[in-house]
């Protein structure tokens, strides 16, 4: 008898560091050791058809620049669909991988990555931090 594992709904892994990180079209993300927040966020069963989990695209990175912007940064913006912006230099990575099961349900993990208090991105111009744009 083999043991059917399940994980809970909206269960939120953290990890201290990144160090190959996936994004679109084959991209990395590296984060320093306990620099920046980088999670990922299980929602099982959502309640919407697959045209539905659309919705869940835009809602996440409205989201965040909604947060963000308590914290006065200059140019806050969407790259869509998941870059998220302040002064033209990327601040934030989202990735979201939808699962959908025969019955029609659909399950999500959300990635997101905020860089923090990373003050070098090595090869990575166009990257900053909450800590340089805050200087």
């Amino acid at each position: 008898m083999s043991a059917i594992q399940t994980i809970e709904n909206f269960t939120t892994v953290v990890a201290e560091n990144q160090q190959n990180g996936k994004g679109q079209r084959g991209a990395t993300w590296v984060s320093e050791n306990g620099k920046n927040l980088t999670f990922s966020i299980f929602i099982n069963d959502l309640n919407v058809d697959i045209k539905g989990a659309y919705i869940l695209n835009c809602i996440v990175p409205l989201s965040i620049i909604k947060v963000l912007e308590k914290y006065n940064l200059e140019r806050l913006a969407i790259k869509w669909p998941n870059d998220i912006l302040s002064e033209n230099k990327k601040i934030a990575g989202i990735l979201i991988e939808n699962s959908i099961k025969p019955d029609g349900r659909v399950s999500s993990i959300i990635g997101i990555g905020l860089n923090v208090n990373q003050l070098h991105f090595d090869n990575l111009p166009q990257a900053s931090s909450l800590a340089l744009l805050k200087k």
